[in-house]
């Protein structure tokens, strides 16, 4: 790798590390109603405004040992995940794509994928005010690239019904935020992507679930493990993220930077 490939990794790789930061933000103040822009960061528990010290993607939360300097709270390690994973992300992205537009895709859908799949698994619940804005995004991505006008809208209307006939169907076991993903997903994707989509999610969902059966002790309330409930937002950005990337296309990127770094 030469000095100007590093130096555009490094970029990459900060770049991550900050914008995971926002996406962590975006995690937590969706779901209680609150502006994502006031008030300026500050710690939950005494209120005090953080400092741009404190706000230093990762050194946050390590340096100050995952709490609060000020009153000592713990701090939430879903935003150390947030910054963490983000990084790691960007930082892969240049080896993963096959060119720029595809980058600004892969790295528009993850910024929505992250937030809703940490929202999902904390809240059980996907708001509709990042869903929606996804498929908005996914649209507008969509007629503006390669693909004919109504790749994205077979995608959404692909995604949508049959999602949402299941959360119809069966409300205790699908709700329609997960319709409505999938449907943004779709404008992603388009509409064989969303088959594949539903494919890898739950194959991903039954793998992860499997384990529990073998688990005999219920939890709080008394329920057995394997009959909890298990959100099925994250499954669906994994899945979509996959068929997003297309493993042929990485794995030619990948032997492509080798042969960079042989020569």
């Amino acid at each position: 790798m030469n000095i100007s490939s590093f130096i555009q990794e490094i970029c990459y790789i900060l770049g991550g590390l900050i914008w995971g930061s926002f996406l962590g933000v975006l995690a937590d103040r969706i779901p209680r109603g609150e502006s994502i822009l006031t008030p300026p960061s500050h710690c939950l528990t005494c209120q005090k405004r953080l400092s741009p010290l404190d706000l230093i993607p990762l050194w946050a939360w390590v340096g100050n040992k995952g709490v609060c300097r000020y009153c000592k709270a713990p701090i939430d390690r879903q935003m150390l995940g947030s910054e963490m994973l983000s990084g790691l992300f960007f930082g892969i992205l240049p080896f993963i794509s096959k060119d720029f537009r595809n980058e600004i895709v892969l790295a528009t859908f993850f910024s929505f994928a992250l937030p809703l799949s940490l929202i999902d698994l904390r809240h059980r619940r996907l708001p509709h005010s990042l869903t929606w804005t996804a498929g908005f995004s996914g649209l507008l991505l969509g007629w503006y690239g390669p693909e004919n006008f109504f790749y994205p809208i077979w995608g959404f209307l692909a995604g949508f019904i049959t999602l949402g006939l299941v959360s119809i169907l069966h409300p205790k076991g699908m709700g329609m935020g997960d319709a409505f993903w999938i449907g943004s997903i779709g404008t992603f994707v388009g509409a064989t992507g969303v088959v594949e989509t539903l494919f890898l999610s739950s194959f991903f969902a039954i793998l992860s679930i499997l384990p529990l059966f073998f688990v005999k002790t219920p939890d709080s309330s008394g329920v057995p493990w394997y009959k909890t409930s298990l959100p099925f937002g994250p499954y669906l950005s994994l899945g979509a993220m996959l068929v997003l990337i297309n493993p042929g296309h990485m794995i030619e990127a990948l032997q492509s930077a080798a042969s960079l770094n042989n020569s």
